[in-house]
């Protein structure tokens, strides 16, 4: 319907906005079915979209499937290790989630700590992840 009534073409981040929706009220097999039949390519963006339902929803046989595709794509960002082992850890699936870990360290991969930045009264001040 956007091509009909707006003249807008479906993008893949269109589609990842649906399997958003789908993922966080738990219909992930359909979710993957839209990743699966639309016509445009889907980029790591999408099946890591994916993955966070999966997460969210505890499925791990489904995750599992969506992690190899991810780390397949995408293999050099160490984020999506943290990801991937994110879900096994949460849902007590240690061995998995020690291996995941363990192949970024291999490929000598490490997670930049996460930093911001807050304006209290004018002033601005920066602080890491982890810092006290």
């Amino acid at each position: 319907k956007l091509v009909e009534s707006r003249g807008i073409k479906p993008r893949v981040e269109h589609y990842a906005c649906i399997v958003d929706l789908l993922g966080r009220a738990g219909r992930l097999k359909e979710a993957k079915h839209l990743i699966d039949t639309m016509p445009v390519k889907a980029n790591v963006g999408i099946w890591q979209t994916l993955l966070s339902g999966c997460r969210l929803h505890g499925d791990i046989k489904l995750g599992g499937k969506v992690g190899k595709i991810i780390l397949r794509m995408d293999g050099e960002n160490p984020a999506n290790y943290v990801m991937v082992s994110n879900l096994y850890g949460q849902a007590g699936y240690w061995n998995e989630h020690g291996r995941t870990r363990e192949i970024g360290k291999i490929k000598g991969l490490k997670k930049e700590a996460g930093m911001s930045w807050v304006e209290i009264e004018r002033e601005v001040h920066f602080f890491r992840s982890g810092d006290d």
